[in-house]
């Protein structure tokens, strides 16, 4: 049997490496270890470190914990090193990952490294291709555009499908009406909670003191306890024993959840992908300090912040980025969507049809 060790160094790569193993059946001739999640260990695979270690938002925070993530890089290379793997799998992550992978192949030239789920340098950094196809011997990409501009830069690409796409087929079927419910999903890390909870607060009481109706839910990611997240919305000012919020956990309940939603106030990242292919129309945040956000400012040169967006390339999701991330201006982003829905107006039918073309795009038919 082989040895395979694979890093996925935050959820969304955690989730993304599990189809991975399941896509390519890993386990029928492999023993599989690494650094990863409960979705990695469900798929067979031996943890030795879990994410959590590796998983920091912004690049000054960053900056602040490089001592320990080195360290962590040197004895996961140390570890490979000694334990004589047939291939290492990395999965997005690209700020730890290429790195690692430039040590590895350093030390064992002659390792298979992959690369599952490859930064979007589509959208900016292109010139870190070259990276890629001098450590990477595979690469797999999750967006079907993403073989070919991989391929014409000299990368060995291949796509096999996209993960969401394919973790949302089976809800895609379904024939859900939806209600008024508004899903709030601050994200899976503790600091984006801290940071941002009085935000969702601000957002979820504004918008019950002008619907009524409404409810809300909450997904909570497996990183994340149920008690810390009811510390940090009191502590932000919610009064959780009237205000009509349920949480939610794993996987099928929360989708099944989320596909009655009328609306998701958001963070950026994977989970917009998810919500619109449920065709849940959604309004995403992004905040970070503002020395991370000049500097990410200088090097990223992207015009959304969503994946929706990106794939389709216009603003079929409203964005609430840094200084518009705001309590007022996502209440004023999601008015309209609210009201067409309790209106039963054009929004949400003009919205499903560019889903179909979203859907269209992402669907893997093997030739």
């Amino acid at each position: 049997m082989k040895k395979k060790f694979i890093v996925a160094g935050e959820l969304s790569g955690d989730i993304t490496a599990a189809w991975y193993i399941e896509k390519k059946n890993l386990k029928a001739d492999a023993y599989l270890y690494g650094v990863g999640g409960e979705h990695m260990a469900a798929h067979g695979v031996e943890l030795v470190r879990r994410y959590y270690d590796l998983n920091i938002t912004g690049v000054l925070e960053v900056v602040a914990h490089l001592p320990r993530i080195f360290r962590i890089m040197r004895e996961l290379v140390a570890y490979v090193v000694a334990g004589g793997f047939d291939e290492v799998i990395l999965v997005d992550f690209p700020g730890f990952n290429i790195r690692f992978a430039a040590r590895l192949k350093k030390i064992m030239p002659n390792i298979i490294v992959t690369y599952v789920a490859p930064p979007q340098m589509w959208c900016w950094g292109a010139w870190r291709v070259r990276k890629i196809r001098r450590y990477f011997d595979n690469v797999v990409v999750l967006y079907p555009f993403e073989e070919a501009w991989y391929k014409e830069r000299g990368v060995r690409a291949q796509w096999i499908g996209c993960s969401t796409y394919d973790a949302m087929e089976p809800y895609m079927h379904d024939e859900v009406e939806k209600e008024p419910l508004i899903a709030l999903i601050p994200g899976s890390r503790t600091s984006e909670i801290h940071r941002l909870a009085s935000l969702i607060v601000g957002v979820a009481q504004v918008l019950h003191d002008k619907y009524p109706m409404m409810r809300f839910v909450m997904p909570l990611a497996s990183s994340l306890s149920e008690d810390f997240i009811k510390k940090s919305l009191k502590d932000a000012g919610l009064q959780l024993d009237s205000f009509p919020l349920a949480f939610v956990r794993g996987d099928a309940e929360k989708y099944h959840v989320l596909q009655r939603c009328c609306l998701a106030v958001t963070k950026p990242g994977t989970v917009t992908l998810e919500l619109a292919l449920l065709d849940v129309p959604s309004v995403v945040f992004f905040k970070i300090s503002m020395a991370s956000f000049l500097l990410a400012w200088f090097l990223v040169k992207v015009k959304y912040m969503s994946l929706p967006n990106l794939l389709l390339h216009k603003r079929l999701l409203p964005e609430a980025v840094q200084r518009n991330c705001t309590v007022e201006y996502i209440v004023t982003q999601s008015l309209p969507i609210i009201d067409s829905f309790l209106a039963r107006g054009d929004y949400h039918r003009t919205f499903l049809q560019e889903i179909t073309q979203l859907r269209g795009l992402l669907s893997f038919k093997k030739n």
